[in-house]
């Protein structure tokens, strides 16, 4: 996706939400009164950053970041991890890959 400078942020990289609808394919969509996204955006943007994103990928990158920061208990990890949206099965799979040294 291309993000040009717009006219009320000069320097900021920013695109409306009406052309990132249109690059995606999809309708734009009223906002909640709340003005979060609504949740076909938010699936749409989900799909399209693990199109190109390996999920298992995020979820070590994540559990080094949490190891370092020093949460070294499994329990803790794997708390923390669901916290962060990531399946329990696909955390229970990297645990084993890390237990064997794969990743």
């Amino acid at each position: 996706m291309n993000f040009p400078p717009r006219n009320n942020n000069p320097g900021h990289l920013g695109q409306s939400v009406e052309e990132t609808a249109k690059q995606l394919g999809v309708h734009t969509q009223d906002l909640c009164l709340n003005h979060r996204l609504t949740i076909e955006n938010a699936k749409i943007a989900l799909d399209d950053f693990f199109s190109f994103c390996d999920e298992d990928e995020s979820c070590v990158r994540a559990y080094k970041k949490l190891y370092r920061k020093g949460i070294r208990e499994e329990k803790k990890m794997r708390s923390s991890l669901l916290t962060l949206g990531f399946s329990s099965k696909r955390i229970e799979r990297i645990f084993k890959e890390i237990q064997n040294g794969e990743s």
